[in-house]
């Protein structure tokens, strides 16, 4: 039986692979989409737009980094590293199969087999 305090984990973790998926999206589109709109097509309004949305990912991402961190669901050599991947593209892709991934399969291993 899983108690609260493990579901409370398991849940910060899915929330910030999630935000982190969301956010290095984002990314990814302002580099491969937003910028080459702004500066070989002349259309500055795209990369606003697209700006805007990625700071609203990236402030969550940061967020949650270090409320996950605070809650001790990662350790704070990961909220470092998880900080320093967002400003890079697929940094967050990478985070999550590097240090999320790893605990939401130890979350699985943990409970007990039903198999005989």
């Amino acid at each position: 039986m899983i108690g609260a305090s493990e579901l409370v984990v398991l849940f910060m973790i899915r929330i910030l692979a999630r935000i982190g998926y969301v956010e290095g999206l984002s990314y990814l589109l302002l580099l491969i989409v937003a910028l080459p709109m702004k500066y070989w097509f002349g259309l500055p309004q795209v990369m606003q737009i697209v700006l805007v949305v990625h700071v609203v990912f990236f402030s969550s991402y940061c967020v949650c980094l270090v409320l996950a961190a605070f809650r001790l669901v990662i350790p704070a050599w990961a909220m470092i590293f998880g900080l320093i991947g967002a400003m890079m593209p697929f940094g967050p892709f990478v985070f999550d199969q590097i240090v999320l991934e790893p605990k939401r399969q130890g979350d699985d291993e943990t409970e007990p087999s039903t198999s005989s």
